[in-house]
């Protein structure tokens, strides 16, 4: 990392859930906990910046007391989980979508293809988890793809998801990005969406400035936000291309790395 340390104090910490706020086993670490209520005690913003949907933020979302905006999707949503609503949305197109899952189809026709819509799953045969609590049959992917869609993600054999994301850049490039999270999971979003432009977007809704944010992650998808924050922080269990960008590594998100990072860096 060769960008300059912010000499300016932190006042929003951007954090990714998976593999850096949450253990291994997808608990909370308690020292995590603690240092995130005295930092919001102090009037930090506290932000989780996932490639989750909101409903699968909201348990930890609720169990820290937070009131802040969220980044879903890797950026291609940003949501008020008090208020259910809707602040930025930046969706795949849906011709580009039909697109995709056509070229992926000829490719691997049994590979497992979902979208999201903001916070409901569409597959092949049922909506969640809207059609699924009413006990009723959701549309169809094919339907679905009618719109836009707010992510798209295929899982299978790594070697059908390598093939499928490079039939995707050479007849369809620049269409899509891709995220990189799992080995057998390939996720999509509209070109030019990432955390660091969404972080961007809910740091001028606080009026705090880049050089008073700071980024924590672990995977690929976090580079945007950590490059564009003043100050980037990796756990120990980061990619080595995560570390390396990073101003600071931290301990390990199963020996509360956050908590390490905002004791030392955020106060």
């Amino acid at each position: 990392m060769t960008r300059p340390l912010p000499v300016e104090p932190i006042k929003l910490i951007a954090v990714d859930m998976d593999g850096t706020l949450m253990r291994s086993d997808d608990t909370l670490g308690t020292r995590t906990a603690q240092a995130i209520n005295q930092a919001k005690s102090r009037g930090l913003h506290v932000v989780i910046s996932s490639m989750r949907p909101p409903r699968e933020i909201l348990r930890t979302y609720e169990a820290l007391g937070l009131d802040t905006l969220q980044i879903n999707h890797n950026g291609a949503l940003i949501f008020d989980q008090p208020t259910g609503e809707t602040v930025d949305h930046q969706p795949m197109a849906a011709e580009t979508a039909r697109q995709v899952v056509e070229l992926a189809r000829g490719i691997a026709p049994r590979v497992k293809i979902a979208a999201e819509v903001i916070d409901t799953i569409y597959t092949d045969g049922i909506a969640l988890p809207t059609a699924a609590a009413a006990g009723k049959a959701g549309p169809r992917l094919e339907q679905v793809l009618l719109n836009p869609v707010t992510k798209l993600f295929m899982r299978g054999p790594m070697g059908q998801l390598g093939a499928i994301q490079a039939a995707i850049q050479s007849q369809l490039p620049g269409s899509v990005d891709f995220v990189s999270s799992h080995l057998r999971l390939l996720q999509l979003v509209r070109a030019g969406v990432d955390k660091g432009t969404a972080l961007n977007k809910v740091a001028q809704h606080y009026g705090v400035s880049r050089s008073n944010v700071m980024a924590i992650g672990d995977a690929p998808n976090d580079l945007g936000m950590m490059r564009w924050a003043g100050l980037a922080v990796a756990v120990r269990n980061a990619w080595r291309d995560v570390r390396n960008e990073a101003h600071f590594v931290v301990a390990s998100n199963d020996e509360d790395g956050v908590a390490e990072a905002i004791m030392r860096y955020a106060r």
